[in-house]
């Protein structure tokens, strides 16, 4: 659920979070050629300028892919891009644009600050935080403020505080390439602004993340409103996922030995 208030100065200071110290640096797996891939049901897309890429029969598929394409000086070079389409019939803002199979794609070239999980334009622009992956083994109650860039637009939307709770340290995610993998949550909070009608709002919500226990590498994601990589990105302020989170179905990083993942009812028989 997206909140919305009437601007205010106020409603741009930060939360009073106790942070605990969270040491960024380069993961032991990142390599020129280390990939992941994300994969997911959409039924639209829409843009941070209030557009709409809507596919009309069923759900599209989306697959998000990083691959690293150099490392120097605690700087790694990504290529994003996201493919999006399926076979059917495509509308943008309720206009016919095609039909039959059809495929849309974005991709852009980004830098990473390595001792920050910063997100930077190859012009030197902070763009805000990257949560593809984090330090490993985060535990339960560990908070983390992310660095954010409170002037960068994109459409008609800003991001102005990204700061993440670790909710639970012993879950097991599975459907994920290799296999059900032990996992910490994060919930991250995210505060907006946006210009409708030539006035300035505010606004907050929250995604969330599963990442590998073992390595922090992204999981799962929701895919929601306002993810401080795709809406910054791509211009992109929902997926519309349906189903499933965004889940890992392609990889060249060893995630480590499997977890054994209990279906709900046969914790309910045996567990209890």
């Amino acid at each position: 659920m997206v909140l919305l208030t009437a601007f205010s100065p106020l409603a741009l200071i930060n939360f009073n979070l106790k942070v605990y110290s969270v040491s960024f640096e380069t993961p032991l797996w990142l390599k020129e050629g280390t990939y992941a891939e994300y994969k997911f049901k959409s039924t639209a897309i829409e843009f941070t300028n209030f557009s709409y890429l809507d596919f009309d029969d069923g759900d599209a598929t989306g697959i998000f892919r990083w691959e690293c394409l150099d490392i120097r000086n605690n700087i790694a070079t990504l290529n994003l891009t996201l493919t999006w389409g399926g076979d059917g019939t495509f509308k943008m803002d309720d206009h016919i644009i095609g039909s039959g199979f059809r495929v849309f794609k974005w991709s852009k070239i980004v830098y990473v600050d390595l001792q920050s999980n910063t997100l930077r334009f190859s012009n030197g622009t902070l763009i805000g935080p990257f949560l593809t992956w984090l330090p490993p083994r985060l535990e339960k109650g560990t908070t983390l403020e992310m660095f954010t860039n409170p002037n960068f637009w994109s459409g008609n939307y800003c991001i102005t505080y990204v700061a993440g709770n670790v909710t639970s340290d012993s879950r097991a995610v599975t459907e994920i390439a290799h296999g059900p993998q032990k996992a910490f949550s994060v919930r991250w909070k995210i505060h907006f602004k946006l210009v409708i009608r030539n006035k300035t709002k505010t606004g907050e919500t929250t995604c969330f993340y599963d990442y590998d226990w073992d390595t922090g590498l992204a999981l799962t994601f929701d895919g929601g409103p306002f993810d401080p990589l795709f809406t910054p990105v791509f211009g992109m302020c929902h997926l519309g996922v349906m189903g499933l989170f965004p889940r890992l179905s392609a990889t060249n990083i060893d995630l480590g030995p499997r977890v054994i993942a209990f279906s709900s009812w046969f914790c309910l028989i045996f567990c209890l």
